[in-house]
């Protein structure tokens, strides 16, 4: 047996807090986590939602019936979003960097010429909005990686985000799957790199916290 690769396009969506126009100056693109669809991790945003900002909320590719295998699913079956597994991995990396960067890039003929683009990641979203922008290149006005693990792993061994990248890591006190400590660790290892990234915490579990996000969303 042999494993042979073909590329086709597909269709992929997303789900916006405003509208793309020449007034908006605060561009977000904001990565969901396992098992969310898009549209439900959006309505965490809309505290912040202001005349000139855009909130983005890609979809990830693959989604599937949340529930017990082998049960029937009828309509009532909730349905999540996943952007990726182990198996296959690289190929979906490398498709989910290609999808945010078009994606972004389309966005940016649309809004201000000099709109700043701001990056968050929840969950399995911070691995997924790090090599993006890892891959990329780009020098988003904040990257904000909450409760999840970074994923700088370039071929060329950095781990590390581009320089002058502002990096907040955001943890919960009461996360029991991305703990406080484990957040506290990554900025350590920023640190080690060379990065200054700053920790935030609030007092909550595996979730947005409107406040906090309200407090990043209001600073330069």
């Amino acid at each position: 047996m042999s494993e042979h690769r073909f590329t086709t396009t597909r269709s992929a969506r997303y789900f916006t807090l405003g509208e793309a126009g020449p007034e908006v100056r605060d561009l977000w693109i904001a990565c969901h986590g396992y098992g969310q669809l898009a549209a439900d991790f959006l309505l965490g945003f809309t505290r912040i939602s202001a005349p000139d900002r855009l909130v983005v909320a890609p979809e990830a590719l693959s989604r599937f019936y949340i529930g017990e295998p082998g049960r029937r699913h009828g309509k009532e079956t909730p349905i999540g979003a996943s952007w990726m597994t182990r198996a296959d991995r690289l190929a979906e990396i490398e498709d989910n960097v290609a999808y945010l960067e078009g994606l972004t890039a389309e966005l940016e003929r649309h809004v201000a010429p000099d709109a700043r683009l701001r990056v968050l990641g929840f969950s399995q979203g911070v691995s997924t909005a790090c090599r993006w922008i890892a891959r990329s290149g780009r020098t988003p006005a904040q990257l904000i990686l909450w409760a999840g693990e970074m994923a700088f792993d370039l071929a060329d061994g950095t781990r590390r985000p581009p320089a002058g990248v502002p990096v907040h890591l955001v943890g919960g006190t009461r996360d029991q799957l991305i703990t406080l400590d484990l957040m506290q660790r990554q900025r350590d290892r920023l640190a080690h790199e060379g990065v200054d990234a700053t920790l935030h915490q609030f007092d909550g579990g595996h979730r947005l916290d409107r406040d906090l996000l309200g407090a990043l969303a209001a600073s330069p």
